[in-house]
């Protein structure tokens, strides 16, 4: 049962009204989460640490249309529960999701001139639905048949498989107390002695995205995925900035009525990307010479 509004939109198919309804059972989100982790000292500057994270979560918010009927016989049509209206729009907090992931890190503190922090990621997330808030810009009302949410349950559209950063601090070495250029002139000790130069690098797997189908579906509703009967991505020798994926029509096709797909499709994933920056070129302050590294209240870049 839920508070219903019926909103002044109509479907413009069928000229019927939408009815959009909070459930009055509204339970809280809930998230479990856990993790194991190791950590080991090599030498006197350098830390590694090796973990795996996982976590589990609880009536989720969907945003599910309750007016979809099951999967039909083949031929016949679908009847809607509530034929007077076209959907019946409702966030229900029935979703559940899952992560797990391997974490590496290593992290070298100041000396000898540099310092680094560099981590690795391995996951998978699994989720039902993207829920109200879709960062690769899918529908909200995402689920194909609400009377089995476990065949939705599949790669979330945030799921990046890989992810890798690497931050540096390296000290160059050039001007007086350093190693090249001991002796330089005040142009050449401005422009190069006494300089830092730090940099943040990330490289990381494209998230997957989701194909569904135009206009009604077996169901009678508006989100019905097809099959997938080829690969979808093109050859490395193929792709290119402007075609990156399979757009063969034939690739994906209508399934029969009684037969919908009965779980989330592992659909091919975005192009990854790497990210090199930013940079900057500090000047050490005297004050901070000697010390592990400068805090940039007394430097300046450029």
């Amino acid at each position: 049962m839920g508070t219903a509004i019926i909103t002044a939109t109509t479907n413009s198919q069928q000229s019927l009204p939408n009815v959009v309804y909070q459930p009055l059972a509204n339970l809280t989100p809930t998230v479990q989460q856990w993790h194991l982790m190791v950590e080991r000292q090599l030498g006197s500057t350098l830390m590694i640490r090796a973990a795996y994270v996982g976590s589990h979560g609880n009536h989720l918010n969907l945003n599910i249309n309750e007016n979809n009927v099951p999967a039909p016989a083949h031929g016949v049509p679908p009847v809607h529960p509530f034929p007077t209206v076209a959907v019946i729009n409702g966030w229900e907090p029935r979703g559940i999701s899952d992560y797990n992931a391997l974490q590496l890190s290593a992290k070298k503190r100041y000396s000898r001139g540099m310092s680094f922090l560099t981590a690795y990621t391995w996951s998978k997330s699994l989720d039902e639905g993207a829920g109200g808030n879709s960062s690769t810009g899918e529908s909200r009302l995402n689920i194909q048949d609400p009377h089995n949410l476990r065949a939705n349950y599949g790669p979330s559209n945030f799921d990046l498989r890989h992810r890798f950063t690497l931050s540096t601090i390296y000290e160059l070495p050039f001007g007086r107390g350093r190693r090249f250029m001991t002796n330089p002139g005040t142009l050449a000790e401005d422009v190069a002695g006494g300089r830092q130069l730090t940099s943040i690098i990330t490289a990381q797997f494209g998230p997957p995205f989701s194909v569904f189908l135009s206009g009604l579906g077996p169901t009678g509703g508006f989100f019905t995925r097809p099959n997938r009967i080829c690969n979808g991505n093109l050859s490395s020798d193929r792709r290119s900035i402007n075609e990156w994926f399979d757009r063969d029509p034939a690739c994906f096709v209508a399934p029969p009525p009684e037969h919908l797909r009965q779980r989330r499709p592992q659909h091919p994933h975005r192009p990854g990307s790497i990210h090199l920056g930013p940079w900057a070129w500090i000047k050490i302050s005297p004050s901070t010479k000697g010390s592990e590294y400068n805090s940039g209240r007394n430097s300046s870049t450029c």
